[in-house]
C-alpha cells in the first residue's frame, strides 16, 4: 500500500514566496507555520493563503493544490475542498470529484486564486 503525502502551500507572509511542506498552527505566536521538508527552514505564511497538496500531478509534472487554476481541452478549473474530498469547480457546469477519472493527467495548472484571481471569471 502506497501512503498518501500530506503536505501544504502557503505564501511567506515577509517574502511573498511559495513554501511547501508540513504545517502547523502556533497558538501562542498566533501564526500558520510550513516546515519545508527540502531546506529544513521554518516560514510563517499568511493563513488565508494555504492550500493542501491533492496528491495529484498534472501533465507537466506540476504537483497540483487546493487553490490551483487547471486548465485542459475543456476549459478552466478551480480545485476546492468540499464534502470531504477534492473537486474541479469550472463556471457555468458542475463540480467533478477528481477522485473520480484521471483528468489530472492531461490538465496543467495555470495559476492559483491568489496569484491569478483574474482567472475566476
Amino acid at each position: 500500500m502506497t501512503m498518501r503525502t500530506i503536505k501544504f502551500r502557503g505564501q511567506d507572509d515577509k517574502t511573498g514566496e511559495w513554501v511547501c511542506g508540513g504545517i502547523t498552527q502556533h497558538a501562542h505566536l498566533k501564526r500558520t507555520l510550513i516546515f519545508d521538508y527540502d531546506s529544513q527552514k521554518m516560514f510563517s505564511v499568511t493563513p488565508f493563503t494555504v492550500g493542501q497538496f491533492t496528491g495529484w500531478i498534472d501533465g507537466a509534472g506540476n504537483e497540483i493544490y487546493e487553490d490551483d487554476f487547471v486548465q485542459d481541452d475543456h476549459g478552466i478549473g478551480f480545485v476546492a475542498w468540499h464534502d470531504g474530498a477534492f473537486w474541479l469547480k469550472s463556471p457555468g457546469s458542475e463540480a467533478m470529484d477528481l477522485e473520480n477519472g484521471d483528468f489530472y493527467k492531461q490538465a496543467c495548472v495555470i495559476g492559483n486564486i491568489h496569484d491569478n484571481s483574474e482567472l475566476i471569471n
